[in-house]
């Protein structure tokens, strides 16, 4: 194809590959504009079903006259090839946006969402659904724009990600309970893709995740989604609660229709009605930086919005003036606040030796410990004139010691005084040495508390377990039969007994990498200096759970051997 013309249109690049066909950058010569051109694979134009979805689509899309809907030009037949000459969208996919960031700040997801909003509107109002709307399928462009891809389009070649139900056709993890029933799509059920899309974006996470597609299934239809604002504290309260909204078991309780979720979201976010660049540009993050912090780590803006406001850097300067409260979490990480603590504990300890030293002067002057004392305040006094090091905790620690010494030698002092008055006859006999007695003698330790046994037997695993990766493996990286090994964050329990105790390391391999999901094995377990043999103990999970840098939760099962 490439190199070729079909009619007015040159072919001159690959663009993409899916299940159905090719995507190809090509230029119209009459009107010197760049197309994309959408090829249907020539092994299913012999299939009806394939070539009247194929056809579909362009009836489909021949109706849609919207800037947030990618356009069709024209639709070609060349012998038995067949072709749809589009817009050519250039710019990135939400899917590639999230994998870079994670998470994405709730000033760009809420301007992004409402151009979706406004283009899925359109196509509801002329009777059209999507039916597998997702971060894949929405565009990013150069200008700051966003366009809705794919309309009526089932990958059939992704079998890890769709449904081979000719009723359910879509991604399952953007699926609506109700399809997964079998009823019929409707508007409600483009409504909850568009939930879970807004989740994933502003979590880095899908709300459910099984370990099967059956599973994932069932929980779609019985299970709770965990509130946005537990898994991103920079959430704003009203955005979860219009998320949460959205993704309700029972269609009636979602919102009405494409136009009443954009309605809701302008109402609640007035402001954030254009798209900045400079929450996509990583070189403009969305942050406050007092004057004395330095650097600190990106975090989005969210106080205004949330319930739970978002951890920002504070200039406490600027907190006294504008009455706000001060975060204890970026306080806690100010150096100048310790250097500020340290320097006080400094002179704390300066006036309480002043003022020891002059209460014990008369008696002391002569004494060795007096000197002491005047000698050491005298170099406290100099060194309280020099900066204080990169580590102050070094003067902390040195004045303790003083204090303690001194403690000590009056304490022995005391010790000796009333040895020498009470026990003066029998001081030849006693074969003690001076100045110890019997007080003296540190206490025994208490015996270590005995660590519970591990198994003795083999066990048979049907657990859950919460595990964070040990190495640095990203998904980008991560490749099939390439060992990994896992931390258990918590003990792992059965039927009341602790199996796996916290800490523990699980080995394993990575057996199978796809698109989304991937299938893990695990081989052993290392606890309290033990190995434990692991056979036919597999896993699976999504990827970016498994590869991210917090735990996730997972099944064990298999056998482990002491």
């Amino acid at each position: 194809m490439i190199g070729t013309t079909i009619q007015n249109y040159q072919v001159s690049s690959l663009l993409g590959e899916g299940g159905m066909g090719k995507v190809y950058l090509a230029t119209d010569t009459l009107l010197g504009r760049t197309v994309a051109i959408k090829n249907l694979n020539v092994n299913l134009t012999s299939q009806p079903q394939f070539l009247e979805r194929f056809k579909n689509e362009a009836k489909t899309l021949a109706r849609l006259s919207h800037p947030n809907i990618a356009l069709l030009y024209n639709y070609l037949q060349k012998d038995d090839d067949y072709f749809m000459v589009m817009e050519y969208v250039e710019g990135q996919n939400l899917d590639q946006l999230i994998r870079k960031k994670n998470r994405l700040p709730y000033q760009l997801v809420v301007p992004v969402m409402l151009k979706v909003l406004e283009g899925l509107s359109h196509a509801h109002a002329k009777g059209i659904l999507h039916r597998d709307i997702k971060p894949a399928n929405i565009m990013l462009t150069k200008d700051n724009d966003v366009k809705l891809m794919d309309f009526g389009i089932a990958k059939v070649s992704d079998a890890a990600k769709l449904t081979q139900a000719s009723r359910v056709i879509g991604t399952i993890e953007f699926l609506a309970p109700e399809l997964i029933e079998g009823k019929d799509p409707s508007e409600a059920s483009d409504i909850y893709a568009v939930g879970v899309t807004i989740y994933e974006m502003l979590t880095g996470k899908l709300p459910f995740t099984g370990k099967s597609d059956y599973m994932l299934m069932q929980d779609i239809v019985k299970e709770k989604p965990v509130n946005p604002q537990k898994l991103n504290v920079a959430v704003p309260k009203p955005l979860s609660d219009l998320v949460l909204k959205a993704l309700e078991k029972k269609q009636e309780k979602r919102f009405l229709n494409a136009k009443n979720f954009l309605q809701a979201l302008k109402a609640a976010y007035p402001e954030l009605h254009e798209i900045d660049s400079k929450y996509i540009d990583p070189e403009a993050p969305a942050t406050t930086e007092g004057p004395i912090m330095g650097k600190q780590e990106a975090i989005p803006l969210a106080a205004a919005h949330s319930s739970k406001p978002a951890t920002t850097v504070v200039d406490m300067n600027a907190n006294k003036s504008s009455g706000k409260k001060m975060d204890i979490a970026a306080l806690l990480q100010n150096k100048f606040f310790y250097l500020v603590l340290v320097g006080i504990l400094v002179v704390f300890s300066l006036v309480k030796i002043f003022s020891s030293s002059d209460a014990s002067s008369d008696e002391n002057k002569d004494s060795p410990v007096a000197t002491l004392n005047n000698n050491v305040t005298k170099n406290d006094k100099e060194e309280s004139l020099v900066p204080l090091p990169e580590q102050p905790t070094v003067n902390e620690d040195s004045i303790n010691l003083i204090l303690n010494k001194k403690k000590k030698e009056e304490n022995k002092g005391q010790s000796e005084q009333s040895g020498i008055s009470d026990k003066k006859p029998a001081e030849n006999t006693n074969s003690k040495k001076p100045g110890k007695t019997e007080n003296e003698e540190p206490p025994p330790k208490p015996a270590p508390k005995p660590e519970p046994p591990l198994i003795s037997e083999p066990v048979k695993l049907r657990a859950s377990a919460i595990l964070l990766l040990r190495e640095n493996i990203t998904p980008e990286t991560a490749e099939d039969g390439q060992a990994v090994s896992f931390k258990v964050v918590a003990p792992v329990e059965m039927r009341g007994d602790v199996i796996i105790p916290s800490g523990a390391i699980i080995h394993g391999r990575i057996k199978k990498i796809g698109k989304i999901r991937m299938d893990l094995t695990f081989n052993s377990v290392t606890a309290r200096g033990r190995s434990m043999r692991l056979e036919r103990s597999e896993s699976s999970g999504n990827i970016r759970n498994v590869l991210s840098k917090e735990s996730f939760k997972t099944g064990l099962r298999g056998t482990m051997y002491p």
